[in-house]
């Protein structure tokens, strides 16, 4: 009788698991593709004061990045991003950081800091309704050359991720 409970507490325990692994997996796949539907458009004006508009790079691949200057795992993913931007930008890639709940100050301290040299703007509340609601950052987008959103990932990303989402696209 004993050893019925343990096997059927350990089947149980294995099924639990495997359904918990299998939802995030889920999870995971459907939050990072999603069907293309036109990028809503915006005007901001970057650090230096220059304006940004998203439809001025139309037939560039862009990748629109969300984040802030006080999360961790947003400044942890910029040094891939200056490099993807570095080594692609001569193929047709723009990258645009969109700053949300963020100091200018601070801003332009981190641009500085870590190299940065793709436009950043400080977003509102207004374009991360937009864009679906962020609920997490960093959340980006890649957009293809006519301007829809092609990919959706929540979370930091790596290099070799954005390398994946972008180069079936590029010159």
């Amino acid at each position: 009788m004993v050893k019925k409970k343990s096997i059927v507490s350990a089947i149980t325990f294995w099924g639990v698991v495997i359904i918990c692994v299998s939802s995030l997996v889920l999870l995971s796949v459907t939050a990072n593709c999603i069907d293309s539907k036109p990028a809503p458009d915006f005007l901001f004006n970057d650090l230096d004061g220059k304006q940004v508009r998203l439809s001025d790079y139309r037939g560039k691949i862009v990748i629109l990045n969300f984040w802030a200057d006080w999360c961790p795992p947003c400044k942890r993913e910029l040094p891939d991003l200056v490099e993807l931007y570095q080594k692609y930008k001569e193929r047709g890639l723009v990258i645009i950081g969109i700053a949300i709940n963020s100091k200018t100050k601070k801003l332009k301290k981190i641009v500085l800091e870590k190299g940065i040299t793709y436009p950043v703007v400080i977003g509102d509340y207004d374009i991360t309704l937009r864009y679906g609601g962020i609920r997490a950052i960093p959340t980006t987008f890649i957009i293809d050359r006519e301007g829809n959103i092609i990919k959706k990932r929540l979370g930091a990303t790596t290099k070799a991720i954005f390398e994946e989402d972008i180069k079936p696209f590029l010159n």
